[in-house]
């Protein structure tokens, strides 16, 4: 299968890119759906929550936002992807070896924007909850690494 040379040539496009904000979303409504016990149902009742703002646009916004950035942070992870493997392992599979790179990628990002707020009060949640998003982003790579493959097939 042929393979777009980075996920920047995907968000460059305004057809690709809203595919591929959309499939942020379902990702991220799919991860949240599976939290389970006490703390998935509060997480659950605040992301509904969150979800309702700027007319029910709220995640979909932040994810347009941050696409190029997204793009930007990935893309060496993905291309490494493709000098070693040439595209013929699934991404997927081959980032399972890769977990903490990618990882580490998505959460350069969020934390870029924690430092663009600069409002004390969401510093101080995101930084006590870093940890948390680390296992759960963590959680969420096969997800993601699906995600970016299907996007990335020219």
């Amino acid at each position: 299968m042929t393979r777009l040379n980075s996920i920047s040539e995907v968000v460059r496009d305004p057809a690709r890119r809203q595919r591929f904000i959309d499939g942020c979303c379902a990702v991220l409504d799919a991860e949240v759906e599976a939290r389970t016990g006490m703390s998935g149902r509060l997480v659950r009742l605040a992301y509904h929550q969150v979800g309702k703002l700027e007319g029910g646009r709220l995640i979909e916004n932040v994810f347009d936002k941050l696409a190029d950035e997204f793009a930007e942070e990935v893309d060496p992870v993905y291309q490494h992807w493709l000098r070693e493997t040439g595209g013929d392992e699934p991404f997927a599979a081959w980032v399972e070896s890769h977990r903490d790179e990618l990882v580490a990628a998505l959460l350069r990002v969020t934390d870029r924007e924690r430092d663009r707020v600069g409002k004390p009060f969401l510093v101080m949640t995101y930084n006590r909850l870093r940890g948390l998003a680390e296992r759960l982003v963590g959680e969420a790579i096969p997800a993601v690494a699906a995600l970016v493959e299907d996007h990335t097939a020219a």
